[in-house]
């Protein structure tokens, strides 16, 4: 037993309660989680282009996160982007990476962004659809977040190829209710 766990078998524990790692299996389900995990969960099944949720720091946003990504459906394919930054190209780059879809790294703004339009043509012709999940977005940038906003305009004229999930501090909200975000505001569940 470690000496952190010197405490467990007073309170009758097998594990230690309070890590600072996100641990869907301790979750309290209060109120304002099962509205937020509602939200996202409305925004996968109705194919929303962009689903909102914020919160406070330490309120439990990560942690919905791991339990909606333990619940989600085989034929989902999901890149989960904590904490990206960058500017124009660096946020193809992480969204390719949580993809697990290779870059080279001389490919340009251009072959980066045809190679993911590729890769979710693809998916889609699999019969399979594309969430990203951005975790702490309230870390992008205004210009980030408008070329987030530009993925979901790739379809197949008929759906959206891509689902956008932005998880943040409250300043997302504040930035995603700006009015040179009105285009981006308009496609939020």
């Amino acid at each position: 037993m470690t000496s952190d766990m010197l405490y467990a078998p007073f309170f009758g524990l097998t594990e230690r309660p309070f890590t600072l790692v996100p641990d869907p299996g301790f979750l309290y389900w209060s109120r304002q989680h099962k509205k937020a995990f509602a939200v996202l969960e409305y925004g996968i099944l109705s194919q929303a282009p962009i689903t909102l949720v914020t919160g406070e720091i330490g309120s439990g946003k990560t942690t919905l996160l791991q339990q909606l990504l333990s619940q989600i459906d085989e034929d989902v394919t999901v890149g989960l982007i904590s904490n990206a930054q960058g500017d124009r190209g660096e946020l193809i780059q992480w969204i390719l990476n949580a993809l697990q879809v290779p870059v080279d790294p001389a490919a340009s703004y251009v072959q980066m962004f045809q190679q993911l339009q590729d890769f979710l043509l693809a998916e889609y012709a699999a019969g399979r659809r594309v969430i990203l999940i951005f975790d702490e977005a309230q870390n992008l940038s205004m210009e980030g977040l408008e070329e987030l906003r530009m993925l979901t305009n790739i379809n197949s004229n008929k759906d959206v190829l891509v689902q956008l999930i932005l998880v943040g501090q409250p300043e997302l909200r504040a930035m995603v209710q700006h009015p040179r975000m009105r285009q981006l505001a308009q496609r939020v569940a």
